[in-house]
């Protein structure tokens, strides 16, 4: 509970506020002209929200796996019978090259949806592709500090300072995400994407299903500083 409260001091210190900075002008945009693509987030989609992902009938098994919890994912991609949707960061391995502007699965380089995310006094862009395969959706946020990792490197962070950095940009994001399509069922994957629930205005509560996966490390990114040793 002690690292739970500092995580959530430490995004409110590095945005300067808890409450939602998505342009509601843009998300009013995207939900009134939405892409075909788009048009299948609906409200009542489940949307899982996780930092490990597969997709698994594009023949991406593991790459954005670092262990078990990506496993897990994996079997609700491949197994729920109905709708479900997946809200997770994109990284290296989604990318024919470094400087690509989208990634090399996505049905546009034009993103669907575009903002930004204030960190630091800074503004941060946001770029989201939404694609289905079979009877998923995925809803991939870009961003530069999504997609220099790689499988090994995905909980890797030298800081504090930068794992909550990291942290307040996934989260405004996703909160991003949730008020757009007025998402009202989340199933969150650890806690990683829990604290975007604090950007969200009191009139959207969506029902949550939070599933721990390693209650071991109770909020706390193994980070190498000898200060954490």
């Amino acid at each position: 509970r002690g690292m739970a409260g500092k995580m959530k001091q430490g995004v409110r210190r590095l945005t300067g506020t808890a409450t939602p900075t998505v342009d509601t002008k843009e998300a009013a945009a995207v939900r009134a002209a939405p892409s075909a693509y788009v048009k299948g987030v609906t409200e009542e989609l489940l949307l899982h929200v996780a930092m490990e992902y597969s997709i698994p009938h594009l023949g991406y098994d593991s790459q954005f796996m670092y262990g078990g919890l990506g496993k897990v994912v994996d079997i609700f991609l491949r197994n729920w019978p109905g709708p479900i949707a997946l809200c997770a960061p994109l990284y290296a391995e989604a990318y024919d090259s470094p400087d690509a502007m989208a990634p090399k699965f996505a049905h546009s380089p034009t993103p669907d949806m575009s903002f930004t995310v204030a960190v630091n006094f800074e503004q941060i862009p946001v770029d989201v592709f939404v694609f289905e395969d079979k009877n998923v959706i995925y809803i991939m946020l870009q961003a530069d500090i999504f997609r220099d990792r790689v499988r090994g490197t995905i909980y890797t962070f030298g800081s504090e300072e930068e794992m909550l950095t990291w942290m307040s940009v996934f989260n405004q994001a996703v909160a991003t995400v949730l008020m757009t399509f007025n998402i009202k069922r989340v199933q969150f994957h650890d806690y990683h994407g829990t604290l975007s629930l604090l950007y969200l205005p009191p009139t959207q509560r969506p029902e949550v299903l939070y599933v721990a996966h390693n209650a071991h490390y109770n909020g706390v990114f193994p980070m190498p500083t000898k200060e954490r040793r």
